[in-house]
């Protein structure tokens, strides 16, 4: 099974009480990303 390797974009994506914000460095190989949490928390901090 091939992967896409188009980027995706999931900048101002809602999941929940998160927002996305930005990627952040990657975690082996795999992208992540900055959220901030409706108590205004960043996903970092939580």
């Amino acid at each position: 099974m091939r992967h896409s390797t188009k980027k995706l974009n999931l900048a101002g994506e809602r999941y929940g009480k998160l927002t996305v914000l930005r990627p952040a460095e990657n975690i082996s190989g795999r992208t992540a990303w900055l959220c901030r949490c409706d108590c205004g928390k960043m996903s970092e901090d939580c």
